[in-house]
C-alpha cells in the first residue's frame, strides 16, 4: 500500500510539471534487485505452515514463533507459501465501490474474510526481512574509468536496493557514456557514496529505506562526513549541532536547549520504514565526567511529519559550559517499521463481545455493544506492548482506524469517544467507544484499517568527543 501510494504521487507530481509546463523528474533504473528467492516447503515448514491458517490465535502465533526461530534461510519457502496461497501472493488491500443509487459507498466483501495465512506470512515475513538488513552493508568497489552505470550496479548489487539515477531534465544519455574512477575497501555504504559523490558529482534523492537509491546532479551531501558520526546496523546517526551553543531547531521549530539533536539515515535495503523515531539515552557526560541529562527523562521522540531525507530527535540536554565538550553520549535510537496496511474485520459484530484480532503484536478487542436510546454503542480496546509506534496513537487528537459496517458493508459514520489510557503487563491499552447515529442501521462488522509502524527497530549508538 506504502509503495502503491507513492508510485501514484509520484504520477500526480509529474501530470502536475506537464500541465504546468515545468520541467519532469525522469529517471533511469540502472540496478533492480533480483526477484526474492522462492522453494517448495520442506515437511516440517508445511507443517508449520498449515497451523498459521487455525481459527485459534494461540495455535498461529505458536506455529509463528516456531517458524521465525528458523531464520532466514525459511524466507523462500514462506514466499512460495505465500504465492500459491489465498490470494496469489497479492495485497489484501481492495478499493471501496460507489452504489450511487443508494449514495453510499461500500466496502469490499472480501475484506470480511479472516485471512489468517496471508496476514501471518506477511508478518513473518517482514520480521526475517528486518533481520536479514539489519547489518550494515559492506562495500568494495575497484573500477578505474570504468562506466558510469557498472560502478552503479555494483553498488546495487553489494547494497541490495534499487539504484536509479534521475533529473528534473529529460535526457540521461550521458549515463551510458561516462566514465569515473572509485576505489573504495571494504567501506560502509555512507563512505561509498562519499567515494562516488567525489568521483561522478551524483548524490542521494530517496526516501529513508524503501528499497530505491535515487542520485542526481547538483543536490546537497545529505550524508557528507560529520564529526561523531557512527553507523550502527542500517542506520547512519550523526550528531546535529546548534551554532554557538544556541538552540537547535527540529522540523517543527521545537528546540532543544543544549543545542543537539540526532539525525539518522537508513539504507535504502531497510524497507518499511516509517515517520516515527525514539532515542533513549542511557550516558552523557562532559570532559570533566558530569552528566548533561536534565531531570529524569530519558527517552525522546523524533518529529513524525516529513522525513523525506531523516529522523530527527531533539535532545534537550543541560548546557555545557564554555571551552566543555560530550565526551561520551551512549544510548539506544529506535525507527518505526512494519508491513503495508490492510482491513482486520470482526464479523457478527452483535455477538462479539469479547473477540478480537492480531497483528503483529497488536490488538483490537471487541469489549462489549449495547443499545440504549436507539443508538448502538460498541467498546474497543487496541493493546500493543508499551512505548511502540502504535501507541502515540492512543489519545484523544488522533483519528481511530476502526470503523462499523453494516450489513451490506457500507459505513456507519459513528461519533468516536475516547476513554483514556492504561498500562498493564508491559501493554499500553487504548479505550473507545463507537457511538452510532440514532435510528440507524445495526452495526454487523467492526473494521480495523492497521498502521504500517508495528514495531521498533532499534540499534545502539555511542557518540565520542562532540563540541557544541
Amino acid at each position: 500500500m506504502r509503495r502503491s501510494y507513492l508510485l501514484f504521487l509520484s504520477v500526480l507530481l509529474l501530470m502536475a510539471h506537464i500541465a504546468s509546463g515545468q520541467p519532469v523528474f525522469e529517471q533511469r533504473l540502472i540496478y533492480q534487485r533480483p526477484p526474492t528467492a522462492e522453494a517448495e516447503p520442506t515437511r516440517l515448514v508445511a507443517d508449520l505452515l498449515g497451523r498459521l491458517s487455525d481459527a485459534s490465535a494461540a495455535k498461529r502465533q505458536a506455529a509463528a514463533r516456531a517458524l521465525l526461530r528458523l531464520g532466514p534461510a525459511v524466507e523462500p519457502q514462506l514466499q512460495w507459501a505465500r504465492q500459491q496461497g489465498e490470494n496469489g501472493g497479492l495485497p489484501l488491500s481492495w478499493p471501496p465501490y460507489s452504489v450511487p443509487v443508494l449514495n453510499q459507498l461500500r466496502a469490499d466483501p472480501r475484506h470480511l474474510l479472516p485471512w489468517h495465512l496471508q496476514n501471518e506470512l506477511d508478518v513473518l515475513l517482514s520480521h526475517l526481512g528486518e533481520q536479514r538488513r539489519s547489518a550494515p552493508s559492506v562495500i568494495t568497489l575497484h573500477h578505474t574509468d570504468a562506466p558510469l552505470a557498472d560502478v552503479l550496479r555494483d553498488l546495487g548489487r553489494q547494497a541490495d536496493a534499487d539504484v536509479a539515477v534521475g533529473a528534473f531534465y529529460f535526457g540521461l544519455d550521458w549515463i551510458s557514456t561516462n566514465r569515473v574512477t572509485v576505489h573504495v575497501d571494504r567501506a560502509d555504504f555512507w563512505a561509498a557514496l562519499r567515494a562516488i559523490r567525489q568521483s561522478t558529482g551524483l548524490a542521494p534523492l530517496h526516501l529513508n529505506g524503501q528499497n530505491r537509491l535515487v542520485l542526481g546532479r547538483g543536490y546537497s551531501d545529505a550524508f557528507s562526513d560529520v564529526a561523531g558520526s557512527v553507523v550502527s546496523g542500517p542506520l547512519l546517526i550523526r550528531p546535529l549541532r546548534g551554532a554557538g551553543g544556541r538552540p537547535l531547531a527540529d522540523n517543527r521549530g521545537q528546540v532543544t536547549a543544549g543545542g543537539l539533536a540526532l539525525q539518522a539515515f537508513a539504507e535504502p535495503k531497510f524497507s518499511g520504514t516509517g515517520p516515527r523515531a525514539l532515542v533513549r539515552l542511557e550516558k552523557c557526560v562532559d570532559d570533566r565526567g558530569q552528566s548533561l541529562l536534565a531531570g529524569s527523562r530519558r527517552t525522546f521522540a523524533a518529529d513524525a511529519g516529513d522525513i523525506a531525507w531523516a529522523w530527527v530527535v531533539p535532545l534537550p540536554l543541560a548546557r555545557l559550559e564554555p571551552g566543555r565538550r560530550i565526551r561520551k553520549l551512549k544510548g539506544q535510537f529506535s525507527v518505526g517499521v512494519g508491513l503495508s496496511d490492510r482491513y482486520l474485520t470482526i464479523t457478527n459484530l452483535m455477538h462479539a463481545q469479547g473477540k478480537s484480532r492480531e497483528f503483529d503484536g497488536l490488538k483490537l478487542t471487541v469489549r462489549q455493544v449495547t443499545l440504549a436510546d436507539s443508538q448502538y454503542r460498541i467498546g474497543v480496546e487496541l493493546s500493543a506492548p508499551r512505548e511502540s509506534p502504535f501507541t502515540f496513537s492512543f489519545s484523544a487528537s488522533s483519528e481511530l482506524a476502526v470503523w462499523v459496517w453494516d450489513g451490506v458493508q457500507a459505513t456507519i459514520l459513528s461519533r468516536k469517544v475516547f476513554n483514556g489510557v492504561r498500562h498493564e503487563a508491559g501493554q499500553t491499552v487504548g479505550s473507545w467507544t463507537l457511538i452510532t447515529p440514532a435510528n440507524g442501521s445495526a452495526p454487523a462488522t467492526l473494521g480495523w484499517h492497521t498502521p504500517t509502524e508495528t514495531r521498533w527497530h532499534t540499534v545502539p549508538f555511542e557518540l565520542h568527543d562532540l563540541d557544541l
